[in-house]
């Protein structure tokens, strides 16, 4: 718990779930709610998924600040929403540049990016 608690708490933008999960090799839910429950850490609302951050108030809001500039990419921002066709042009666009290879790890970044249910965004969206 002690690790958990300070990794979050020295962490640039926090963390959620699966990213601690993979850092520590072990799983990390019920010891993060066990660290908010005791006022250690905190937890907000990040894209409908938990981000644990520290529990003072001035380092959790430079973690959000953080963390809402890393995940402010275009095309994940403009995926969750209506698409427009300019948008779809663009992403087709760009994807015609790239190999099979690169197209596959595009798509899952973005995925990963929006969290849960983005396979399915991405797919619906990439074909």
């Amino acid at each position: 718990m002690e690790t958990a608690d300070e990794l979050v708490s020295a962490s640039a933008g926090g963390y959620l779930v699966d990213e601690l999960d993979a850092v520590l090799h072990v799983k990390t839910k019920d010891c993060l709610r066990q660290l908010v429950q005791r006022g250690r850490l905190a937890r907000e609302d990040c894209a409908g998924r938990n981000l644990y951050c520290s529990a003072d108030h001035g380092r959790r809001q430079a973690q959000l600040a953080a963390r809402g500039a890393r995940t402010s990419a275009p095309v994940a921002s403009s995926v969750t929403g209506p698409v427009s066709d300019e948008v779809k042009a663009t992403i087709v666009l760009f994807l015609g540049l790239l190999d099979e290879k690169q197209r596959r790890l595009f798509a899952g970044l973005e995925s990963i990016k929006l969290g849960r249910g983005g396979d399915l965004i991405v797919a619906e969206l990439l074909g």
